[in-house]
């Protein structure tokens, strides 16, 4: 799972899903984005500047 922070205020959460169809993500992943999470608002120029997960959410 990768989140990705943007000045722009939106963050986005993506995964490499586990498929039988594709035997080595490092060759052949398939990318899903899961959400995208809106609502940040920009400050001086700067937007969402750092993401951490939390293992239960």
């Amino acid at each position: 799972m990768k989140s990705n922070a943007g000045g722009d205020g939106i963050d986005n959460a993506i995964a490499a899903k586990d498929d039988p169809n594709y035997e080595d993500l490092m060759k052949n992943p398939l990318i899903v984005p899961l959400k995208i999470l809106r609502g940040h608002e920009v400050s001086g120029g700067l937007g969402v500047m750092s993401v951490a997960f939390h293992p239960v959410l």
